[in-house]
């Protein structure tokens, strides 16, 4: 869990200083999703989305998080 807390305060120091950092949205969307927290992991996934519409793992993971898998 510290490990993950760490993780996740590099990743959001990352999009805080590069904001279309592909890279960071798509590991924080991971993390949230590891962590159990869907609706944060799918904010993260449209970031991604926002930055390269046809990124289509973000898509998929979107849909399946929608659907509750």
């Amino acid at each position: 869990k510290g490990e993950r807390g760490a993780a996740q305060e590099m990743l959001e120091y990352l999009i805080e200083v590069n904001p279309v950092s592909m890279d960071g949205w798509w590991r924080l969307a991971h993390l949230h999703r590891e962590l159990g927290d869907r609706a944060k992991a799918i904010e993260c996934y449209r970031k991604c989305l926002e930055i390269m519409p046809n990124m289509g793992p973000a898509r998929q993971w979107i849909e399946k998080l929608e659907k509750g898998e």
